[in-house]
């Protein structure tokens, strides 16, 4: 298997560089192979794995905490006794929306403060129509996956005779919409989007393709497609 570790020697002036860079830090000269890592962010390899440990690892325990700073606070506010009573009070679009809003709010931050000096590459990465167009196609590939998905096992668990649930991901979200549309909207089309492609795209993909930019694509749309399907029946 072909490795991407190794320090790239710049043809022009022979300093070394990072290995997926698109052109030499030092002189400039743009790599014959640039194409091959086209709309991607080249950073090190420290923060293509800390973006992804933030946006996956950090985002979850963020969230905990902040349900467990509610919940305390619900119990000395409300009175709650039973954990049944604790969780109903943590399923409000309320509480949902300040876990969610500040659970985001706190990764975004974070994400963009280590990325302080990589902005001018990151929105450089979005120049012309092949980006967007890329992402539109990419996300209408994932809703007709998960159009097929659904319809399939649907058709099964019915015909087996065994009842489909709500996807409780969908639910949470239309319940913390309906209650504040407009930080929905910063958050849900906005934030979220940004961290997940910092963390999967800029993260995720570019430590993966290290190894192999077919292995990246492959591995990290898995991943991907594993942690945004609700599997629960």
């Amino acid at each position: 298997m072909k490795l991407y570790f190794q320090p790239k020697r710049c043809p022009s002036c022979q300093k070394s560089n990072d290995a997926k860079a698109d052109k030499c830090a030092h002189c400039g000269f743009k790599y014959p192979d640039a194409g091959l890592f086209a709309h991607h962010l080249p950073v090190p390899l420290w923060k293509e794995i800390l973006f992804y440990l933030l946006g996956f690892l950090g985002l979850l325990a963020v969230v905990t905490i902040l349900q467990i700073i509610v919940g305390t606070l619900l119990v000395a506010q409300e009175g709650l006794s039973t954990t049944e009573e604790l969780a109903e009070a943590l399923r409000r679009p309320s509480s949902l929306a300040v876990v969610e809003f500040i659970g985001y709010g706190v990764v975004f931050a974070t994400i963009c403060l280590i990325l302080w000096k990589n902005w001018k590459n990151l929105l450089g990465s979005f120049k012309g129509y092949k980006p967007f167009l890329a992402g539109l196609l990419g996300f209408l590939i994932i809703l007709a996956v998960e159009f097929l998905y659904n319809v399939i096992t649907g058709t099964i668990l019915r015909a087996s005779g065994i009842p489909t649930g709500e996807n409780a991901n969908q639910t949470t979200l239309i319940s913390i919409i309906g209650y504040s549309p407009v930080l929905s909207f910063f958050i849900f089309a906005i934030v979220g989007p940004f961290v997940e492609e910092i963390t999967y795209r800029v993260g995720l993909f570019g430590f993966l393709s290290r190894f192999g930019k077919v292995l990246g694509f492959i591995l990290t749309s898995l991943v991907f497609a594993l942690m945004h399907f609700d599997f629960e029946i």
